[in-house]
């Protein structure tokens, strides 16, 4: 049987550093976009992985199937970006205790009153709900009806009244009814 030769590729780290940056020169002015650049410089063994300038560890870390995954953001990896967005909400909600502002039912801090702007341009859905019911049962008109008189598309207020994950409906919406029930009692 015949040998067969094997071709032995050069570790990347032991080519000359201007032979490397030449090589990365080239492959850049031929390459089509940036992905393609990319690709090539992988395939030479050329591409210099990023580091994190918090840890000093890969920006990118290997997932399943060899596939890259775990970038960060601000030059540094997932983890330290995490650990620094992190360290500056606490510092953040300290500075705000300190300062004496106070936090909203919902969570966001208080600024009109006990008020996040939020909630402060918006109602509970509940009192909504009672105004309609109120309407309804002195009047006898449907949700569309009353949608109608109070000059708003009917599934809009449907919306507003129907089960779901929303707590709080816009002022303009509830003022909107609130005019319809004042001048039912007037």
């Amino acid at each position: 049987m015949g040998n067969v030769e094997t071709e032995v590729r050069p570790d990347p780290d032991g080519i000359d550093e201007g032979i490397a940056a030449a090589a990365r020169r080239t492959v850049a002015h031929y390459a089509l976009d940036a992905e393609d650049c990319g690709g090539l410089l992988d395939m030479l063994g050329l591409r210099d992985e990023p580091a994190c300038r918090a840890c000093g560890g890969p920006m990118l870390t290997h997932g399943k199937g060899g596939y890259k995954q775990g970038r960060g953001a601000d030059g540094m990896c997932r983890d330290c970006h995490r650990k620094q967005r992190d360290q500056e909400k606490r510092e953040q909600e300290r500075r705000e205790q300190e300062q004496g502002h106070s936090k909203c039912a919902c969570g966001h801090l208080a600024t009109v009153g006990e008020l996040c702007g939020r909630c402060a341009q918006s109602v509970p859905r509940a009192d909504l709900r009672a105004l309609v019911e109120r309407i309804v049962r002195d009047t006898g008109w449907s949700v569309a009806e009353i949608a109608r008189r109070a000059r708003m598309l009917p599934p809009t207020l449907r919306s507003h009244l129907a089960p779901g994950n929303r707590t709080r409906v816009h002022r303009n919406t509830y003022t909107a009814v609130l005019r319809l029930a004042e001048e039912l009692s007037a």
